[in-house]
């Protein structure tokens, strides 16, 4: 027998038989599991086949085989063969993919066999691939809609006005609508963490922040008002509201909110509680309690009278029920129904009920209020009166008790009383009423409808008034009569009352409130009118103009606006007190309204400044006309308290309609004109011209760039030597204001001039050329400069403060510096202006540290010989206006002369300015003169270059060539320059 590795043949035969039951079995185990593959792949709802890796299809199962091949036969046959679509699309990626690299993908898209999005999930297999597609259309439709959606409401939330935003729980925004950006100029961007923290205004950003922080910690729903920076620079309020998303355990999912623009209602408020306070001071005045509620009928609002009444303090108005706790307890079941109804229906609310006044005891009071409504019909607030007659009352209760008694406590009352029957007949009046109408026999009026002596125009209302009544209610009106002693002003209360026998009857009381309407007129008369003067204030004469561009529009006539300014006001308050200011401006307004006609208005605007509204005058003739008949009453004398008042004006004036169509832009022109007059023609008039616009922008110019020199510290010092003409050697310099231009380099004051007519700014430029001269000073000083002294110019801006001097000496002082070191240059019109009262004790103050006090421009303003006996003048300054022409113009050579002689004999120092050429030098040498300022000794330069001035002599006595040599190059320029 064979054997084969030890085992027999019988054996070998045994393993045989033992393998093949094993494949058998393994056979039928692979079988099964592939009928079980094949019911999990027909199971399935979605599309199955598969491919060789020839891309010929070998299964499909049953869903692929409807929906795919459509009842094809697509076994064995090529897959772009059966669906050519496929080439090129997103599925054949994948399957190529697959089949290549072998590694499972997936992809999402329109399958067109389907008419469907699917999703593909591709497997690679042994043989090939197995594709199978999932049908996802419905959510992709889901998807569409929901993004459709999303820009719907995005679409909707940009397009409010109000600024929407959400933001993640822990407050970090992570979205802002378009209005956002629209609002604040801020480009779109992905980063909106704190995006809205920047443009808040710096004084409420911490109290947003926090706000913000305190409701994110909450979390709670807040509002929040801010300032925000609008895309124009500009800040406007914003009322912020954000609300917290919870889910339904509380957990915060985030917020939204929102930003609304309350710009204008804050101002409206802020306008509002302007005028209320305005108004209720007037209702203050009112004899009558006066009250207001809100729509719910809340009180919020009683004036003066009320609170004197009741002795509730002010500010206990608001509080609920304080009303109707001060009522009596057997009135509040009627007073309050009555309250609802009109409330509730809107009617009138007429009341009469007894009310506790501030002795404990009550009162009758008759009360009545009707309501506010908006456009659309809706009750914005109730407002009221409330009356005491409490005497009335009592008297229509004593009726009930005794006609007799009723009658006497009628005839004794002041107040006009009337019975009326049912139908509104007379059947009673009391003496009161017969002497309202200067009647003695009562059968003149019995018998008549009640309201037959009104006038026609009352007569409505006093119907109204007695229908109330018969209604049941109180009937209120306040009505205009003829009494015996002319037009008199009535508050009438009409009550029902029990005439017995179940008929009713009605009671009148009449209160003469003549004395009542005469104040409330002369209340708006105040209002409207200058009480000094008696000329329609500023607000009236707003009004008026407004009203007269009304009236032109329509009727084409043209008008002209006067402004008038007096020259000299403040002098004249300071020097003679404000009773002379006060009688001088009375008289200003006399004469204006004596030199106008009726159709004029003449106003006082405010402090010295009037006004004059000329209709029908639209031309420069006719103004002049005008204008001269002002200026003859003018000339009249002014005398108050033995003193000769000076009544001068400058005067602007602007036409309609070719200088404006608006008040603004008519007063504004007027302004310019009077502006033009006061600074080139001080006592005159000027109509407006274009070009005065031109020069106030000029002006305007000049202040700023003032204010940018001082602010960006560019204002610097130069120096002008002042040479002594006996030694040729210099005595001193001049400080010489200058500022450095950023590109124009130093500037002359000339560029800045409109600023030294600004007493603020001008202040702010001597203080700062004042600190500058003392460093200065103080630097030549350590470096041992013989620099001699600085002369330094103040003006009366700086004595407006009483210790200038004081505070000089100390910064002299401070920096271990003599007073001699500086000297201090005033002109004569300090000692005429505002602060004049300052002037003598801070130039005597200076003198007497050892100051040198020089005036300057002597004999070209108010010069006056007592100006140097009064004040402590140790250097007189010739203008160089005088200087410029002295060797050819006789007038000149003699006031220098005259000057320097008036030097000599007061010991004075003489010092000429503007010397440029050598005739002025001999002239001034010949004359005596003792020192010399000008080009021709040297011209004025920084601080860095004094100290090669003072090394140099700039004049030697007789030499004249060296002189020549050594005086500037610079030509000669206009005054001031130097």
């Amino acid at each position: 027998m064979l054997q084969f590795n030890g085992r027999t043949s019988e054996e070998d035969r045994t393993d045989t038989i033992d393998w093949k039951a094993e494949a058998f079995r393994l056979r039928a185990e692979l079988e099964e599991q592939g009928r079980q593959l094949l019911k999990i792949k027909e199971s399935t709802s979605d599309c199955l086949f598969e491919l060789n890796r020839q891309w010929r299809f070998t299964f499909l199962n049953k869903r692929a085989q409807r929906e795919i091949a459509s009842g094809r036969q697509l076994i064995g046959e090529h897959v772009l063969a059966a669906f050519p679509e496929l080439a090129g699309s997103a599925f054949w990626k994948r399957f190529s993919s697959v089949m290549f690299t072998r590694q499972p993908s997936s992809a999402d898209g329109f399958f067109p066999t389907l008419n469907a999005w699917c999703q593909v999930q591709v497997t690679p297999t042994a043989d090939g691939l197995l594709a199978c597609f999932g049908n996802i259309s419905d959510i992709k439709q889901q998807e569409q809609t929901l993004e459709a959606r999303r820009q719907h409401f995005q679409g909707i939330l940009d397009s409010v006005p109000q600024i929407t935003w959400t933001a993640l729980p822990d407050g970090s925004c992570n979205y802002i609508s378009r209005r956002w950006y629209e609002f604040t100029g801020q480009q779109q961007c992905g980063d909106l963490d704190n995006v809205w923290v920047e443009p808040v205004h710096p004084d409420d950003r911490d109290a947003a922040v926090s706000a913000w922080k305190q409701a994110s910690a909450s979390p709670a729903s807040f509002q929040s008002k801010f300032r925000l920076r609008s895309a124009s620079g500009e800040y406007r309020w914003m009322l912020a509201h954000a609300t917290p998303d919870q889910d339904q355990h509380g957990t915060l999912l985030g917020w939204h909110g929102t930003c609304t623009d309350i710009h204008d209602r804050v101002t409206a408020e802020e306008k509002l509680n302007s005028s209320q306070a305005h108004f209720r001071s007037v209702l203050d005045t009112l004899p009558t309690m006066v009250w207001s509620a809100r729509p719910d009928g809340r009180h919020d609002y009683s004036n003066q009278q009320w609170h004197d009444f009741t002795g509730v303090p002010i500010g206990d108005t608001q509080n609920a029920g304080v009303w109707s706790e001060l009522l009596h307890p057997e009135d509040i079941p009627v007073v309050m129904a009555a309250w609802k109804h009109s409330l509730a229906t809107g009617e009138p609310y007429e009341a009469l009920y007894r009310l506790r006044h501030r002795s404990g005891e009550y009162y009758w009071v008759s009360s009545g209020g009707r309501p506010e409504r908006d456009s659309g019909g809706r009750i914005t607030r109730w407002h009221g009166t409330c009356t005491e007659i409490h005497d009335h009352v009592l008297a229509q209760q004593a009726l009930k008790a005794s006609e007799a008694l009723n009658r006497g406590i009628i005839e004794t009352s002041p107040d006009k009383i009337s019975i009326l029957d049912a139908q509104g007949i007379v059947l009673h009046v009391n003496k009161a009423t017969l002497s309202l109408y200067g009647l003695e026999d009562p059968s003149l009026l019995l018998g008549r409808p009640w309201a037959h002596r009104l006038k026609a125009t009352n007569q409505a209302a006093a119907k109204q008034a007695l229908a109330s009544a018969q209604a049941g209610g109180i009937g209120r009106v306040t009505l205009q009569g003829q009494s015996a002693e002319g037009e008199v002003a009535l508050d009438v209360v009409l009550a029902p009352i029990d005439g017995g026998g179940g008929k009713a009857k009605f009671v009148v009381i009449s209160r003469d409130i003549t004395h009542q309407k005469a104040a409330e007129e002369q209340a708006h008369w105040t209002a409207s009118h200058d009480n000094l003067t008696g000329l329609p204030n500023r607000a009236l004469f707003q009004a008026r103009l407004d009203a007269m561009i009304r009236d032109a529009g329509c009727t084409g006539n043209g008008f002209a606006v006067l402004l008038f300014d007096l020259d000299d006001f403040k002098r004249t308050n300071d020097t003679l007190g404000h009773d002379a200011g006060d009688a001088l401006l009375q008289a200003f307004a006399d004469r204006l309204q004596n030199a106008s006609r009726s159709s004029d208005t003449v106003a006082r605007l405010g402090g010295d400044e009037f006004a004059i509204l000329l209709p029908g005058i639209a031309d420069a003739a006719r103004i002049e006309k005008t204008i001269d008949r002002i200026a003859e009453e003018l000339k009249a004398p002014c005398v108050h308290d033995g003193k000769l008042l000076d009544l001068h004006a400058s005067i602007g004036a602007s036409l309609h309609p070719q200088d404006g169509r608006t008040r603004i832009e008519l007063l504004k022109h007027a302004d310019l004109a009077l502006y033009s007059a006061k600074t080139t023609a001080r006592g005159k008039a000027r109509i407006f011209e274009p070009a005065m616009r031109a020069e106030s922008q000029r002006r305007s110019s000049m202040l700023n760039l003032a204010r940018q020199a001082l602010d960006k510290e560019l204002i610097i010092p130069f120096y002008q030597p002042k040479v002594s003409l006996e030694t040729g050697r210099i005595e001193g310099f001049e400080a010489l204001l200058r500022w450095r231009h950023p590109t124009r380099g130093i500037q002359l004051p000339q560029t800045v001039a409109a600023a030294f007519q600004d007493l603020n700014l001008a202040a702010r430029i001597s203080d700062r050329m004042i600190h500058r001269v003392i460093c200065d000073i103080k630097a030549w000083s350590d470096r041992g400069l013989p620099f001699g002294h600085v002369a330094v110019n103040a003006s009366a801006a700086e004595f407006r403060v009483g210790d200038f001097a004081e505070r000089l000496l100390e910064r002299l002082h401070r920096e271990g510096l003599p007073a001699s070191a500086m000297q201090l240059e005033v002109t004569e019109t300090v000692f005429l202006g505002r602060g004049a009262e300052y002037v003598d004790q801070a130039l005597k103050t200076l003198s007497r540290a050892g100051m040198q006090i020089a005036l300057d421009d002597f004999g070209t303003g108010y010069a006056s010989l007592s100006h140097l006996k009064q004040f402590p003048v140790n250097v007189l300054k010739i203008d160089r206006s005088f200087v410029r022409d002295i060797h050819t113009d006789p007038e000149d050579a003699a006031i220098v002369g005259a000057v320097i002689n008036l030097g000599h004999s007061l010991g004075i120092k003489v010092v000429a300015e503007g010397v440029e050429t050598m005739h002025q030098h001999d002239f001034l040498v010949a004359s005596g003169c003792s020192t010399g300022q000008g080009f021709l000794y040297g011209k004025a330069a920084p601080a860095r270059e004094v100290g090669r001035i003072v090394r140099r002599p700039l004049v030697k006595a007789g030499d004249r060539p060296h002189l020549c040599r050594k005086r500037s190059a610079l030509p000669p320029t206009s005054a001031g320059a130097n």
